[in-house]
């Protein structure tokens, strides 16, 4: 082989080693990113004291926040949206406007009134029990009991949805973030129990 040929053959081999030394030291110098999980959001509460309504009701799994805070569009007749009982401000035609502590702001929770659960709770909460398995007179006592930290501690694993690591919705079982769709409340509920549990606010 020509000395001219030996060579150039040589340089050419010297450039691809020094080309592929330059790379894997680049490569070395590049930071490793930690990879993400399903479930990195969960380090993020997602539950907060603000969406614990005075009744025990936790807004954070109820369908029509889960779609106004996850930006599921309106849906006339099937998607609501509602920022949550206590970031409304509004009488509750529940509880709130019908109790005088509430009203007047002598509580901020049924768990502080030494007569909890009043008539309008326990059947409020007769109503959610019979039909979605959650009761907001357990939630009350839970955060009396062992805080609020614990209360929603408890709630987002309760309520976390597998797929993603957000939250599925009390009323129907369906992640709002992800479209993940959980099993739906199954109890069955006839008409007279129905009819004792169900909630109709006094009308004055």
């Amino acid at each position: 082989m020509p000395y001219a040929v030996r060579c150039t053959k040589r340089l050419f081999q010297k450039g691809l080693t020094d080309f592929a030394n330059e790379r894997n030291l680049k490569n070395k110098r590049k930071t490793i990113k930690p990879k993400t999980t399903k479930y990195q959001a969960m380090s993020t509460p997602k539950i907060t004291p603000d969406l614990i309504a005075p009744c025990g009701m936790n807004c954070g799994i109820c369908k029509t926040y889960l779609a106004y805070s996850r930006g599921v569009p309106k849906k006339k007749g099937q998607v609501s949206h509602c920022s949550g009982c206590r970031a409304r401000n509004k009488n509750c035609a529940f509880l709130k406007r019908d109790c005088e502590k509430i009203r007047k702001q002598q509580i901020s929770s049924c768990h502080e009134c030494s007569g909890m659960p009043c008539a309008k709770l326990a059947k409020l909460d007769a109503h959610y029990s019979a039909r979605y398995g959650m009761s907001m007179v357990e939630n009350l006592k839970m955060i009396k009991e062992q805080g609020m930290e614990a209360f929603l501690a408890g709630q987002e694993e309760k309520y976390r949805c597998p797929e993603c690591g957000d939250l599925v919705s009390v009323h129907d079982g369906k992640c709002y973030k992800c479209g993940f769709q959980g099993k739906k409340p199954q109890q069955k509920v006839s008409k007279a129990q129905w009819d004792k549990a169900r909630w109709v606010p006094d009308r004055k």
